[in-house]
């Protein structure tokens, strides 16, 4: 993925008592440096780079990394790899000092694609995309497995947590596209979530926790569900914005974007503590003094 836009990274330690301290935003005029993941000193991975936060240096990917995926919060590292024209899933443990290749199906073709998406904060699962199928890998048993449960067609999986469950989508591909909120786990019946409420178009869960609280969007708006309790909920977008969708969260604390169009993205975030609507995080940090140095003004 080129980054034609400038892309950022923000520290939101913020001077009230929910978020604590200060506010630091700091911004990249560089492409492929798209982040995808960030420790908490600020240390972040980026679809071409590592980033060291204390010295502000971006270093190039590893030599023979095609994509550079996720990092969890221990600094394991996802992402492919690509050997005699296959794409394979690879990845780098906090402490390794190389990157690991993944197997394919048997059936993989020249020309099939895959898609690396997230590993586990435990450090044991990968989980994405192979052909058109969503996978998992276990790290410790060497085991692929694909996650398509029967009846399905397509799916992908976007997160996992320490237990193996997996989160993403599944479409039957039956009267067109309609991707369904799906959770699956290895030799586990799949779980659908809200199917009373999901609409013919593009649902998703793009984070699972170790709690098992998940984020997304369905019916085009944001959502959080808590597996455990069945509790959820969805929420309105900031005035001016048509659809949105959580993409990640930490600690209470969720963030994801809202839209009109694709180029018409800006960040949100949400705490309980702002009621049933998240706030643009470009607003935060106006209100903090913080100069907003990206073209349009827009986070997204």
């Amino acid at each position: 993925m080129k980054s034609t836009l400038k892309t950022s990274i923000a520290c939101f330690l913020f001077s009230t008592s929910l978020f604590g301290q200060s506010i630091e935003f700091r911004a990249f005029d560089v492409a492929s440096s798209v982040v995808r993941g960030i420790l908490n000193n600020g240390d972040a991975l980026m679809v071409g780079y590592t980033y060291n936060y204390e010295t502000n240096v971006l270093t190039p990917k590893d030599n023979g990394v095609t994509t550079q995926a996720h990092m969890n919060a221990n600094g394991d590292k996802v992402g492919t790899i690509t050997i005699d024209g296959i794409v394979h899933p690879a990845y780098k443990l906090a402490n390794a000092t190389e990157w690991v290749v993944v197997p394919v199906f048997d059936n993989f073709e020249l020309g099939d694609n895959t898609t690396v998406y997230s590993i586990s904060n435990n450090g044991r699962y990968i989980v994405g995309q192979m052909k058109t199928v969503p996978f998992i890998y276990d790290i410790q048993n060497q085991e692929l497995t694909n996650l398509l449960p029967e009846g399905y067609m397509y799916g992908a999986g976007y997160s996992v947590n320490n237990d193996g469950t997996a989160v993403g989508w599944i479409d039957a591909a039956i009267n067109g596209t309609f991707r369904e909120l799906g959770v699956m786990q290895k030799d586990q019946p799949l779980r659908k979530l809200l199917t009373d409420i999901v609409m013919p178009v593009n649902n998703h869960i793009w984070h699972v926790d170790d709690n098992g609280f998940v984020v997304g969007e369905v019916g085009l708006k944001p959502f959080s569900y808590n597996l455990n309790t069945n509790e959820y909920r969805i929420y309105d977008l900031p005035a001016g914005y048509r659809t949105g969708s959580f993409q990640s969260s930490s600690n209470g604390i969720i963030v994801g974007y809202a839209q009109n169009m694709v180029m018409d993205r800006d960040a949100i975030i949400y705490h309980e503590s702002f009621g049933n609507q998240p706030k643009l995080i470009k607003d935060l940090l106006i209100e903090q003094g913080i100069e907003i140095t990206i073209p349009g003004g827009k986070l997204g």
